[in-house]
């Protein structure tokens, strides 16, 4: 069998790497008033990623909206 087709359990699951774009948005990217598109933007990975620095970047976002009660709640 290949390997491509072999069923995966997700093992390590970060929160701030696991909340939709939309709640994101519903938190900080209204209230900031920043565009839906420019929001998804920082928050995602589109094609391949140049560096770890690059794909660890777009985690900055998430990781300061949950640094409150309210954000962690509503998540």
């Amino acid at each position: 069998m290949e390997f491509e087709k072999i069923k995966k359990a997700e093992v390590h699951l970060h929160l701030d790497g696991s909340v939709s774009k939309n709640t994101l948005y519903n938190l900080y990217g209204r209230e900031k008033g920043i565009g839906f598109d420019e929001f998804e933007e920082m928050v995602s990975i589109k094609g391949s990623v140049k560096s770890l620095a690059d794909y660890l970047g777009k985690f900055e976002v998430p990781l300061n909206i949950l640094q409150n009660r309210e954000a962690l709640e509503a998540v």
